[in-house]
Order: structure tokens, then C-alpha cells, then sequence
């Protein structure tokens, strides 16, 4: 089975594709070739995020609203056609965002609570990550969201099973400087936290951050 390559309007945004599978292959895969998958200013609504997005970083788990758009150009593309291959699945490619609103809910509005912020006033930008999914895992070295001018910094891995295994890095220095997009060198060394559990139940590790400003103080203190 071949499909040739073709464009289609999604969600006001453009899709192109194209793929072909071997159904005497055993598992079947639809496979895309290189840069035959490309979403261009997709519009965002729960619906999506709530089946693909929130694979891409917990902070779009258990949202209530979203709006703005997404673009994703595929690299690799690989797709089990039945059920029991999921460790079959296989993409490669880079993913951005623009305009981003998020309702309330979710880890973001645990973390612009700390940041002593309100979420609906922040509008979000992803910028283009390299993500790769392979073995039933989403994976990631950096992601990095703007909330407002303040940098989030995701990292790690999360399973199709809604299991999380990352890191997130702050705006703040222990030193209380704030960074600022653009500017986050000028801060300094940031406040990297663990990110464990599910994404319907993420859990930062704040304990580590005590520790890590206990021992902070500690050398200020004997210097």
C-alpha cells in the first residue's frame, strides 16, 4: 500500500504526507520518508493535546482549555497498523509552538503559582525541540518554554505508559536572580529539579531544592 504525498488543511493549519506499508511485513508498519510528515500552524484545542501533546511535556496533562498553534517537521516516521506493537512506534523529528494559552490545571499552574504568577495572563512559545520516540518512550535533551520572558527548561523521558522520568529548570538562581529569555546567562546557575511520577500525577522533587539551598548556605556561610 502506497499513499502519495498530499496536502490537506488541519485544524486551520496545512498538513502534508505521504507513506507506504508491506502487509507481508509481520508487525505492519506504515512508514513515512524523510520530511513526508510536516504540520505547519496547527491550531491547538483539548482534543489533540489531551492524545498526543501531553506525550511531548507534562505541562499539557489535564488541561482544561488550550489555544495556538504548532508546527512538527518529521524526520522518521514509523506506525505499528495493530494493536500490541506500541514499542514498534518510532518518530523523529522537531516541534515548536507559538502563542500558547493554557487554561487552568495541570503542572504549569503548580509552577507559575511558585513563580508567583498567573497563568492566564502568560502566553507560551516552544521553541523547536528535537524529540524522539523510540522502545514506547518520548525523549528530549532540552525543551525549552517561555513563559512570558521567564525560561522553563524541560529534559528526559516520558513513556506511553504516562510514566515521567525528567528534569525541570527554573527561572531562579539560588542566588534569587530571575532569568530572563534571551538573557538566561546573565542569571547564572539555575534551580534544577527532579520530575518523577505520571502524568496524571507529576511530582517535582522540591526536597532536593531545600537541600540544594541548605547547602548553598552552608558554603556562604564557612567561605
Amino acid at each position: 500500500m502506497e499513499i502519495p504525498p498530499f496536502e490537506a488543511a488541519v485544524n486551520e493549519g496545512r498538513l502534508r504526507f505521504a507513506a507506504k506499508a508491506n502487509f507481508g511485513d509481520e508487525p505492519r508498519l506504515l512508514r513515512a520518508p524523510a520530511s513526508a510528515f510536516v504540520a505547519q500552524n496547527i491550531q491547538l484545542n483539548t482534543e489533540t493535546t489531551e492524545k498526543m501533546l501531553k506525550y511531548v511535556n507534562p505541562i499539557f496533562a489535564n488541561l482544561v482549555s488550550i489555544t495556538g498553534q504548532a508546527d512538527f517537521e518529521c524526520e522518521k516516521l514509523v506506525i505499528p497498523l495493530a494493536s500490541g506493537h506500541k514499542d514498534k512506534l518510532e518518530v523523529v523529528g522537531t516541534i515548536s509552538g507559538t502563542n500558547l494559552r493554557l487554561g487552568a490545571g495541570g503542572l504549569l499552574s503548580d509552577l507559575m503559582a511558585a513563580m508567583g504568577q498567573p497563568l492566564r495572563q502568560q502566553a507560551l512559545t516552544i521553541r523547536p525541540t528535537r524529540i524522539i520516540v523510540r522502545n514506547g518512550t518520548v525523549r528530549y535533551d532540552n525543551m525549552q518554554v517561555d513563559v512570558g520572558d521567564n525560561p522553563l527548561n524541560f529534559a528526559g523521558a516520558i513513556g506511553l505508559d504516562g510514566r515521567l522520568d525528567m528534569t525541570v529548570t527554573l527561572p531562579w538562581t539560588l542566588r534569587g536572580l530571575t532569568a530572563r529569555v534571551g538573557k538566561e546567562e546573565e542569571a547564572g546557575s539555575r534551580i534544577t529539579l527532579p520530575l518523577r511520577g505520571t502524568l496524571d500525577k507529576p511530582e517535582l522533587d522540591t526536597e532536593r531544592l531545600l537541600q540544594d539551598q541548605l547547602f548553598k548556605g552552608l558554603q556562604e556561610l564557612f567561605r
